[in-house]
């Protein structure tokens, strides 16, 4: 059964709350509020609503549409809604004052497809349900508000989500006047995009109050009053209802995904340390570990307890710590499920004894929208204690910490750290890493272990192209490559584009056993090209060749087959055991040169350009033993992504001679043939510039054309000429 702070319970949970705060300033954590602006969460509709007469003269309801003055419990959200709130209300039908020191509630929902409470970081007060302070008097204390709570009531309908809060005040009271009515909280709801229309029942539950002397003046068993949502259309549009909503963790390849980790460098050389375990796979403490993002949609760290010295430390009697995320834009905590086995997850099932922990907080909100700060604080209170005991040399793991990798994740590393972290033992003896920030003496200050983990993306290959400013176009990707016949045609893409063979998220694993990934040792892949267009690629190998990534295996011994006309293989083999790279490095290198008939097919003029494919295909990556590298495609060990480059082959608007600039010389040559028209000897189609489809004349506007571009160049075109992308695939 749910909490209660009312009556007898509340002297109950404060109990609890001071004796567990004897641990640390920070082991069981409420919070005290005044006056203050309530957050936010504007509803973007207008419902409908059939009132229901009232159950008496003072009663508790839910209202389902806060803008409209009265009781509303029954509300329909029109096409686009993309959220609701939901206010819990007491009304006062009686000709005296109602006055008020403590109250709790739950809000079941039945159907979180529908509409579902996002978990909102921030101050207890502040969070979901969000506590109507501004309109309460006095000084309430609350305990952390919960969106979704672990505790669901027995007999709630199966996938219920139930929201709660229960606060007090032992000082003062809030009043509610008689005919008045007074919103003591509000839930916030969002209506997910995969909404279909159909009814939300809530249900209010766990529901009490009590007057400034603890007796009990409203109250209801299971069920009481509810309000219904009724969806009527899809929503328009995705809802922003929190800075940090809570990610729902669904497998992408695998329910255990392969990591890679690596034991702490160095350890602590005190007797008694805290570590973050990253790879809770393998035994021992990891503290750099690295997951493929798609493969890993969740991440359990541990936090562990080190025992490096000569004696026995316990039993434990206590224990709380705060474990630090600084980056929600790749991972975010989970939502908790029960006190015992919340987030973060108390290890019940390997530390012996009566524990009782306060609610788990998967995000205190101490940290900011942008990052989690997750807490827990426990005690076994047994006479004499019954906790684990540590011998020298051992470790034991406190909790687990589970994070969802977001499915917008970029590849990156996260530095996970862990602060206030105490445990005691029964005769009181504390370990803390911060001295002084602790619980009673005696303090014996204990280091903690960070722990990093890093994300990478699947092996794949990507064409970087040469080329500054417009010439390139990273997103497609897409380069120039210039026609240029009078030297030097020294810039990026003039006469020839160079084009980069970038590999990103190479993984291998250890097949000789020295505890070291084996690497990167040979590759090969495919070039398709326009023969009509590019009249070679010229590969050359970058990686093993003196410099590259994989220099201590080179250097390579290198083979080019020509296919086809079109089609053109390389590959590159290494020798012996030396460890190959990991990671993002270049690869190899492209060196596209120009056809010879190039020219005859354009013209200096306006949208000029062929645009070409750059196809690779069959990319293969072995580590140094043969081994295909972590994350390619079955037993042929292809990678998922082989990169293409769109190559737009053109000439500079303006360029008559070709020398990838527009100057003098040009004006020159356009001004000899001023006045000539089709049939002259002096007239030229390449000199006829404006239009693009010719005009059969060579007139003011072609001069204007050259003159107006002068200081023109192939690497700062005027006006710009950016690379075109084709109207055909470029998928790898």
């Amino acid at each position: 059964m749910r909490r209660s702070i009312v009556c007898a319970s509340a002297v109950v949970v404060l109990g609890l709350v001071l004796l567990a705060g004897a641990v640390s300033r920070g082991s069981v954590r409420v919070e005290a509020t005044t006056a203050t602006p309530t957050s936010t969460l504007v509803p973007t509709f207008t419902p409908t609503f059939g009132p229901t007469p009232p159950p008496g003269p003072v009663y508790l309801a839910l209202d389902c549409d806060v803008a409209a003055p009265g009781i509303q419990d029954n509300c329909t959200l029109g096409p686009g809604a993309a959220a609701v709130d939901v206010a819990f209300v007491l009304v006062n039908n009686t000709p005296a004052g109602v006055a008020f020191s403590a109250f709790n509630f739950s809000v079941e929902d039945p159907d979180p497809g529908r509409i579902m409470p996002p978990v909102i970081a921030g101050p207890f007060t502040d969070r979901n349900p969000d506590l109507n302070q501004a309109q309460l008097s006095g000084t309430l204390v609350c305990l952390p508000a919960e969106a979704d709570s672990p505790l669901d009531r027995a007999g709630a309908p199966p996938g219920t989500v139930t929201s709660s809060l229960a606060c007090y005040d032992g000082v003062a009271a809030s009043t509610v006047p008689p005919g008045g009515q007074l919103t003591l909280a509000t839930v916030h709801y969002f209506v997910p995009t995969t909404a279909s229309p159909g009814a939300v029942p809530l249900a209010l539950s766990e529901v009490a109050m009590a007057d400034p002397q603890t007796i009990t003046i409203i109250g209801c068993t299971y069920p009481c009053g509810g309000a219904t949502i009724t969806i009527v259309s899809a929503p328009a549009h995705v809802p922003s209802p929190t800075p940090t909503p809570s990610p729902t963790a669904t497998a992408i390849a695998s329910a255990t995904p392969i990591v890679i980790s690596q034991p702490p460098v160095s350890t602590p050389t005190t007797d008694m340390y805290f570590a973050i375990d990253c790879d809770l796979t393998h035994p021992g403490v990891q503290s750099d570990c690295t997951y493929r993002l798609g493969d890993a949609s969740e991440i359990d760290v541990g936090v562990v307890l080190v025992n490096n010295g000569p004696r026995v430390f316990g039993p434990l009697s206590a224990l709380n710590f705060a474990m630090h995320m600084p980056d929600r834009s790749r991972l975010a905590p989970l939502p908790s499920l029960s006190l015992l086995d919340g987030n973060p997850d108390f290890n019940d099932a390997g530390i012996s004894g009566a524990w009782q922990c306060t609610p788990a907080e998967a995000d205190m909100g101490t940290d900011g929208p942008a990052a989690a700060a997750s807490y827990l604080s426990c005690i076994e209170p047994s006479t004499p204690g019954i906790g684990p005991v540590l011998a020298a040399g051992t470790d034991l793991a406190l909790a687990t910490v589970r994070y969802g990798v977001l499915a917008s994740a970029r590849p990156g590393s996260v530095l996970l750290r862990v602060d206030n972290a105490t445990v005691v033992d029964f005769n009181s003896l504390s370990f803390d890493m911060l001295a002084g920030d602790c619980g009673p003496p005696p303090v014996v200050p204990a280091p903690c272990l960070p722990a990093t983990l890093h994300l990478v993306a699947y092996p794949t290959i990507a064409k970087v192209p040469a080329g500054v400013g417009a010439n390139v176009n990273p997103a497609v990707p897409a380069a120039n490559l210039w026609i240029c016949q009078v030297g030097p045609c020294g810039g990026p893409g003039e006469g020839d584009l160079v084009v980069t063979e970038h590999v990103t998220g190479v993984l291998t694993g250890d097949q000789n056993g020295d505890s070291l990934p084996d690497g990167l040792g040979a590759y090969e892949f495919q070039v398709e090209f326009d023969p009509l267009v590019i009249l070679s690629v010229n590969p050359s190998d970058i990686v093993f060749s003196p410099g590259g990534a994989g220099a201590a295996r080179g250097p390579a011994n290198c083979s080019m087959s020509i296919a086809s006309e079109n089609l053109v293989r390389f590959a590159c083999v290494t020798s012996g055991q030396a460890l190959g790279p990991e990671g993002s490095f270049d690869l190899a290198k492209l060196d596209l040169v120009l056809a010879a008939d190039d020219a005859k097919d354009l013209f200096p003029g306006n949208d000029n350009g062929m645009p070409t494919l750059i196809k690779d295909n069959q990319c293969e990556l072995a580590d140094v033993f043969g081994h295909p590298v972590q994350g390619t495609v079955g037993d042929a060990g292809l990678l998922p992504a082989c990169g293409d480059l769109s190559v737009t082959v053109r000439i500079l608007e303006g360029d008559l001679n070709l020398d990838c600039k527009v100057d003098v010389a040009d004006e020159a040559l356009i001004a000899e043939h001023y006045g000539a028209s089709f049939g002259s000897a002096f007239y030229d189609r390449w000199f006829d510039v404006e239009p693009r489809f010719h005009d059969l004349d060579v007139d003011i506007k072609d001069l204007q054309k050259v003159f107006g571009r002068d200081g023109s160049t192939c690497q700062l075109p005027i006006p710009p000429q950016p690379p075109v992308v084709p109207p055909f695939s470029l998928a790898g």
